[in-house]
């Protein structure tokens, strides 16, 4: 069985205010919020997640809200910028919501892609990359047309203490190959066809930053897919073959996971595509409840008195989940 890893699944940041981020990324760039659960390694913090209307791999951008967290340092070992992809023609919209928004963004051409770059309210790098030929009429949301919405990932890029190693095990064992380069900049690609989002990681080969730190505005880990249970044992093994440490298969309720460092330092996520974010939500009512593990079910009283109060983008109170 050969290895199919299929691009980017999601990127996981940390964020400071809950209601700031939902604003930003649900209101402002008009992603649907399609889950509020916990993190599961610390039931204090909420889990946030973004994408399309189910959520489906290739479009997740997600948080963990730490209100009283310090500012993190962007640094050597970590991805430095999340890049979702746009309709082509786009980016004049853009710039004028962002603008409205009192949001500073800055337009260049990156591997040919026109591409509008910009914070979010906690620093994070955040750009829009014009490659979407024909827009997908199911990409409204709310109240941007499909044809300026946001689609899915564009590219993420990792800030490699080590990039040739990093880009060694890219290419010889998760399924890329090199696509370009450009100003000390490689650009590599999945050679799954079938991936729409997703299929492209930017490795500076020079990064003149220190090693980073974390906190807020600053990416936690990207994950990458794979379609199901038995392409993740395989992908798992080769992954140990490569000489890597990966972490036993965890149940994440809507997908399964593997975690290793690879070699540039950076934290990566193997995540299956299955069960998907409707496994205890219907696909209408995504976002719209407070989602516990069945093992913290029993406290969810005490788990909820613990997270602090937010309103959703259709106007649901958190953690109750009320109007």
């Amino acid at each position: 069985m050969t290895n199919q890893i299929l691009g980017i699944h999601h990127v996981t940041s940390m964020c400071g205010d809950p209601q700031a981020n939902v604003d930003f990324y649900a209101k402002t760039l008009g992603m649907k919020m399609v889950k509020v659960t916990i993190n599961y390694d610390d039931p204090s913090s909420y889990h946030f997640y973004y994408g399309d209307g189910l959520g489906r791999p290739g479009t997740l951008l997600t948080f963990f809200p730490w209100p009283s967290a310090p500012r993190g340092v962007t640094g050597v070992s970590q991805a430095d910028t999340t890049s979702f992809a746009v309709p082509k023609g786009s980016l004049g919209f853009w710039k004028e919501r962002l603008a409205a928004n009192a949001i500073e963004a800055d337009e260049s051409v990156e591997f040919g892609f026109p591409t509008l770059t910009f914070l979010d309210p906690n620093e994070m790098i955040i750009q829009l990359v014009e490659s979407i030929a024909t827009p997908a009429t199911n990409a409204n949301y709310g109240e941007i047309p499909a044809s300026f919405a946001i689609h899915g990932f564009h590219h993420v890029r990792l800030l490699s203490a080590r990039p040739e190693s990093t880009e060694k095990l890219l290419t010889e064992t998760m399924n890329y190959s090199l696509k370009g380069e450009e100003n000390d900049v490689k650009l590599y690609e999945t050679n799954f066809t079938g991936s729409t989002y997703g299929r492209y990681i930017q490795i500076p080969q020079n990064p003149q930053v220190p090693f980073g730190r974390m906190g807020t505005g600053i990416t936690h880990h990207v994950a990458f897919r794979v379609a199901d249970d038995p392409s993740h044992e395989v992908v798992r093994e080769q992954i140990m073959n490569a000489g890597q440490r990966p972490t036993e298969i965890i149940d994440r309720t809507y997908f399964h996971s593997i975690y290793f460092r690879e070699p540039g330092g950076v934290l990566f996520e193997i995540a299956t595509d299955n069960p998907g974010n409707t496994v205890n939500e219907a696909a209408e009512e995504l976002g719209t409840s407070l989602q516990l593990p069945s093992w913290l079910e029993p406290q969810r009283g005490a788990v909820a008195a613990g997270l602090p109060e937010f309103v959703g983008p259709t106007g649901i109170h958190f953690p109750g989940g009320k109007k």
